[in-house]
């Protein structure tokens, strides 16, 4: 299956194809490869300049036959830099 990754600076929490869209979407990023377990993995690091503190929101969304209005959404995360 192929993930919508979906970045946001802050939660905004409102439903959504029979969900919770958790980050007010910054950056969506559709057609990433899902593995076999159904988990999506996004290596990378901070980039350089980003403040302590600073927070970011991550969730992803697949489409899902047996899901509400035919998705699922992962659980959000939250990222903050030390």
């Amino acid at each position: 299956a192929q993930a919508v990754f979906v970045l946001g600076l802050q939660a905004i929490d409102v439903p959504f194809k029979g969900g919770l869209l958790v980050p007010e979407p910054f950056s969506v990023t559709p057609g990433l490869p899902l593995d076999g377990g159904g988990s999506l993995a996004i290596p990378g690091t901070w980039p350089p300049g980003i403040p302590p503190g600073f927070k970011v929101y991550f969730q992803y969304w697949i489409p899902d036959p047996a899901g509400p209005l035919g998705f699922s959404a992962s659980n959000a995360l939250a990222g903050m830099t030390p």
